[in-house]
């Protein structure tokens, strides 16, 4: 996602009428390069970095009533991945 796709988001869900939201991340959205701490990788997915600015946009512009952070599978022990997988969960204040 780029920055126009991020404003085309934000502007479908505040046209649709919605001031609360609930946000659902599946964790295989994000780019197998950077993460890849999930079962069913996502070739060309959303870098870490872009998703974490689009929640942020989400989150300064509508009311996030709940969230979940799903489909965080290390295979190996990796501090790495835990502590992006966590910072989501920061992020969405859950």
């Amino acid at each position: 996602m780029n920055q126009v796709q991020n404003y085309q988001l934000l502007s479908a869900i505040s046209a649709a009428g919605f001031r609360k939201i609930y946000i659902h991340l599946d964790l295989d959205v994000l780019e197998p390069t950077s993460f890849p701490h999930v079962v069913c990788r996502t070739p060309k997915g959303i870098s870490v970095d872009r998703l974490k600015q689009l929640l942020s946009e989400l989150i300064d512009r509508f009311e996030v009533v709940g969230g979940s952070v799903l489909e965080f599978l290390p295979v190996e022990s990796s501090v790495e991945g835990t502590i992006v997988a966590s910072s989501f969960v920061n992020i969405l204040q859950l």
